[in-house]
C-alpha cells in the first residue's frame, strides 16, 4: 500500500468512515496501526461536545441527514461541523507528525527541563539565548504571563 496522505481533507473524510476491524483483510499491521492512531487523535483535537457527538455518529455510519435530525439542525450544519472536525484532526496530526519528524531527524532527542512548569520538552520549545544556550523557561510559560 502507498503512503496515506493524512493532510488531504478528502482522504481524511474517507478514513473517518473506515471500520478498522475490516482492514486486517486488506492492509498490513503497520498501516492499520497508523490509521487507528490517526483516528484516535480525534480525542486530543479539542472538539466541542457537539462535534464529538457528530464524529461518533458519523463513524458508526449514520448519514448526515440522520445526524442533523437527531441534533435538531440542518444537514448543512452537519457538513460544516464535519469539515471543522477534519481540519482539527489534520492540524493535530500535522503538529504531532512535525514534532516527531523534528525530534527523530533534526535534533535527535535534544531536550531540556523548563524551570517554571517542570516539564521536559524538546529544544524547539525554548528560545535560543546565543552561544548554543537556551532560555530556562519554555515558550509556553513565557507567553503565559
Amino acid at each position: 500500500m502507498g503512503d496515506i496522505d493524512f493532510l488531504d481533507e478528502d482522504i481524511v473524510k474517507c478514513i473517518l468512515k473506515l471500520d478498522v476491524n475490516d482492514l486486517k483483510y486488506e492492509y498490513d499491521l503497520e498501516t492499520i496501526i497508523i490509521i487507528k492512531d490517526f483516528l484516535n487523535s480525534i480525542y486530543v483535537s479539542n472538539l466541542s461536545d457537539t462535534q464529538l457527538k457528530i464524529f461518533e455518529m458519523y463513524r458508526k455510519g449514520e448519514t448526515q441527514q440522520y445526524i442533523a435530525d437527531v441534533l435538531g439542525c440542518s444537514r448543512q450544519a452537519i457538513i460544516n461541523h464535519l469539515d471543522k472536525i477534519v481540519k482539527k484532526m489534520i492540524n493535530t496530526y500535522e503538529k504531532e507528525y512535525s514534532e516527531k519528524h523534528y525530534y527523530l531527524n533534526v535534533i535527535k532527542g535534544k531536550y531540556k527541563k523548563c524551570s517554571k512548569c517542570g516539564e521536559i520538552k524538546l529544544l524547539q520549545y525554548f528560545h535560543k539565548k546565543g552561544g548554543g544556550r537556551y532560555q530556562s523557561k519554555c515558550k509556553h510559560c513565557i507567553n503565559k504571563k
